[in-house]
């Protein structure tokens, strides 16, 4: 009898994977729905697009690496990212899957069998922390190390990073984001070091104190960050960014912190570098209180060239639908304006956003979609201006 044989199973296809998983409709019979979480191994179906995303991020960053890769699935479940990188990621000599329930290492030993991974795999049951400085010696570093716990990624931030190979890739992603969205501000201080604010661009700031969390990590390890693509999306957030060794990088990418500060009243915005609070505390525009989240990044969130490149390789319609909004808006400031919470405040219905858009292009002013929000709009135009053109706009 092995670990696997009281499992309720069925076989799926995913990319170019066949995987045995957790039959969700049985374990969610007992607690009345099918989450991923109730089964005894963790398995998401609907992180399908972050799986195909990944593989096409790893596909590319591969281009820009002179050796065959290394990877490592520090959090693995089923196995499926792994194997999916294994079956269609080109120039790869190792996956390593590791996952600390034993019943998830079983599965992930019968999935490696039931697909045919050319590169050589390794296996473990460990936390991941002791995994990463297992491999932490300069030969057995990764080129990629991809970190999908269940919540944070906080405490895996700096033994990942001993790991990784100068100028590698970590794809992180965040499941907690009640804390960084700010319904939590003392649990995101410990964690995260950072005070969020919840707002209409909370998604944004989540991303942003994630972000300065991983830099202020990594700089201990003399390491930069410099984020290649960061999203948001329906339950969790997901930075894929390249690591590169050295102190002046690290300096500069420290350099790239600092403050967002908010007013509630006229949804007034700006960013205040430093990773010393700033002295001001009312608005400039109206004079109410300011609300400020950090210390975050305040840097880009997105890397243009390798934005386009993705652009050009993505092939599945989800995929290009999302790559041409953030190609549209990966070179505006940061964060964002929703035009339903502006029309709110105007007691008017809220305009198309296409209209806004249009008005304050040909004002001369940046303006783009963003993926954070469906009637968000990324522009420098000052507030004030912002609400004019929603006001004419809705007439």
């Amino acid at each position: 009898m092995t670990l696997l044989d009281n499992l309720k199973l069925k076989v799926i296809c995913e990319g170019k994977a066949k995987l045995y998983v957790p039959d969700l409709s049985y374990y969610g019979h007992y607690v009345g729905n099918s989450e991923p979480s109730h089964a005894p191994v963790f398995y998401n179906p609907r992180m399908i697009f972050d799986r195909d995303l990944s593989v096409l991020v790893v596909n590319r960053f591969r281009s820009f690496v002179s050796e065959n890769l290394r990877i490592c699935d520090a959090f693995s479940g089923t196995g499926v990212r792994g194997i999916r990188y294994g079956l269609e990621v080109d120039g790869v000599d190792l996956i390593w899957f590791n996952d600390w329930n034993p019943l998830a290492v079983s599965l992930i030993h019968k999935n490696i069998l039931l697909n045919p991974i050319k590169p050589s795999v390794a296996v473990s049951c460990l936390d991941a922390r002791r995994m990463f400085f297992m491999n932490s010696n300069f030969n057995s570093r990764f080129h990629v190390i991809d970190i999908d716990p269940f919540g944070s990624p906080s405490k895996f931030i700096q033994p990942a990073i001993a790991s990784l190979k100068d100028g590698g890739l970590m794809c992180i992603t965040a499941t907690d984001v009640p804390v960084l969205f700010g319904k939590y501000p003392t649990t995101c201080l410990r964690r995260y070091g950072s005070i969020p604010i919840e707002s209409s661009f909370s998604q944004e700031i989540a991303v942003r104190i994630l972000l300065g969390y991983i830099s202020r990590n990594v700089s201990t390890y003399d390491f930069s960050c410099t984020p290649l693509l960061c999203y948001s999306r329906a339950h969790y957030i997901r930075v894929f960014a390249r690591f590169d060794f050295g102190v002046d990088l690290a300096n500069e990418s420290v350099s790239k912190l600092g403050y967002i500060a908010f007013c509630e009243k006229c949804l007034h915005r700006f960013v205040v570098n430093g990773i010393l609070p700033p002295d001001i505390r009312e608005c400039p525009n109206c004079n109410s209180k300011l609300h400020f989240s950090g210390p975050l990044w305040v840097g880009p969130l997105f890397d243009p060239d390798f934005i386009t490149l993705l652009r050009e390789d993505a092939t599945i319609p989800d995929l290009t639908r999302f790559l041409d909004i953030v190609l549209d808006e990966c070179r505006g400031p940061p964060t964002f304006y929703v035009l339903d919470e502006i029309s709110k405040i105007l007691k008017i219905s809220s305009p198309r956003v296409d209209d806004v858009l249009d008005e304050l292009k040909s004002m001369g002013f940046f303006a783009s979609r963003t993926h954070f929000h469906v009637k968000g709009v990324r522009t420098d135009a000052p507030s004030k201006i912002i609400f004019d053109v929603v006001r004419s706009s809705s007439s």
